[in-house]
């Protein structure tokens, strides 16, 4: 009920009473302040704020000033993209303004979202929302190289890299832009033709025909809409190996008596620089009797020098071989020697211009033999001879003998009247 009361100096008058009055709640406009359109990160600690203004429209002030309301306001927010699963209820303040802070978690989808406010169960204002406003989630790419593992590959054949994306909620990431890159220092080769296998895997396959030997690293880049671009590198994601090479084999001398010494030559290349085992063996074409010997070598064009000594048992033709093998393959050379005699020099000792009776005396004849091709060897014990002229110009056997220790032999010559004077 209610009336209405005029009274002044000298009356008063009362109207009548009316009924039926009906107080409604007010009606209001909900309008945007902030957070439209706005980015969060959905890893750590991130908070958005989303923002209105309330004003009452039933009410106005003079010189058409607007009344903002101080009202229960209610923010929805979508997680899925459709469905406003999430609400936060706060109240505006004298001039009629509105917050709240969302700090997403993995509940939220990446991607755009919606939210909007409005008076929410205000008992002086009608439920009243603003329009739909959007925000949108940005997602952490989390990048795994899963092979290859530092294996060993030979130049020039195909190597499949694969690796795995997924987000920092675990979940696998589909349809991003994946490439892989192989680094070695400065080098850097970008594998072409990725492939999405599906379920958040990718691969790529390149050939190492132009790759350096040793080891490479691997990097993977990953970039998608809505998530922060992520990149990750493995080191020593794998190894490229090559052949060893031998070239250029040297038997110095080719041919040589059994007191010298052999020198062999090879040289040597791998360019991984492994370090591998070079065996040099020697074979006797006669009875396959073997000498050798092995080192370790390692290197570019590595000259590899050894040598070898024989005994007089030795004498024959030899099989040269020089062999060197890695885990992928093997490298040999060959050649051969013959083993001769050795050069013996007949050195005068005694009897040169010597007289000698027919009838009643000898005289002494005494060389040594030296070995040219080892000096240090004493030929001795050894079969030897001597020659003479009987008529001072043909020669003819006088006697055989054997070297003494020290490689000397002697007669005691003793001609008969079948010599000439």
């Amino acid at each position: 009920q209610h009336y209405f009361v005029i009274n002044d100096t000298f009356n008063t008058i009362y109207t009548e009473i009316y009924n039926n009055l009906n107080l409604t709640k007010s009606l209001v406009s909900v309008i945007h302040v902030l957070g439209n359109n706005s980015y969060i990160n959905r890893s750590g600690t991130n908070f958005v704020s989303f923002g209105v203004r309330v004003l009452d429209l039933n009410k106005t002030y003079a010189l058409n000033e607007n009344s903002y309301a101080n009202a229960s306001i209610r923010f929805y927010i979508t997680n899925d993209g459709v469905n406003y699963n999430y609400y936060f209820d706060t109240n505006s303040n004298e001039s009629g303004y509105a917050f709240v802070e969302l700090d997403p978690d993995c509940s939220f989808n990446v991607g755009l979202q919606h939210w909007k406010a409005g008076t929410y169960n205000d008992k002086c204002y009608l439920d009243v929302n603003s329009s739909e406003f959007n925000y949108y989630i940005i997602g952490n790419l989390i990048l795994n190289i899963i092979q290859p593992n530092g294996e060993k590959y030979l130049r020039g054949t195909n190597i499949t890299v694969k690796g795995y994306l997924s987000d920092e909620c675990n979940n696998y990431v589909e349809n991003a832009n994946v490439t892989f890159e192989n680094i070695k220092a400065s080098t850097i080769y970008k594998c072409d033709y990725v492939l999405e296998e599906g379920l958040g895997y990718y691969n790529c396959t390149f050939n190492t025909s132009n790759y350096q030997p040793q080891y490479w690293n691997i990097r993977m880049n990953a970039s998608k809409q809505y998530y922060n671009f992520n990149s990750t590198t493995k080191t020593n994601a794998f190894w490229i190996e090559t052949n060893p090479i031998l070239f250029d084999l040297r038997t110095i001398p080719k041919v040589l008596g059994w007191g010298e010494t052999l020198t062999i030559k090879v040289n040597f290349t791998d360019e991984d620089l492994d370090t591998l085992k070079l065996y040099i063996y020697l074979i006797r074409q006669t009875d396959k009797k073997t000498k050798y010997t092995y080192t370790d070598v390692s290197g570019i064009n590595a000259e590899i020098t050894r040598t070898f000594t024989f005994g007089s048992a030795d004498i024959g033709i030899w099989d040269v071989i020089a062999n060197v093998s890695d885990d992928f393959g093997k490298a040999e050379i060959n050649s051969t020697i013959t083993i001769e005699k050795d050069d013996v020099e007949i050195q005068y000792i005694a009897g040169n211009n010597s007289v000698v009776n027919r009838i009643s005396n000898t005289t002494t004849l005494t060389l040594r033999a030296i070995d040219v091709d080892n000096p240090n060897n004493l030929i001795a014990y050894q079969p030897a001879a001597f020659w003479v002229t009987k008529d001072g110009k043909n020669y003819i056997t006088a006697a055989n003998v054997y070297t003494d220790s020290n490689g000397y032999f002697t007669i005691n010559f003793d001609p008969d009247c079948s010599y000439n004077v």
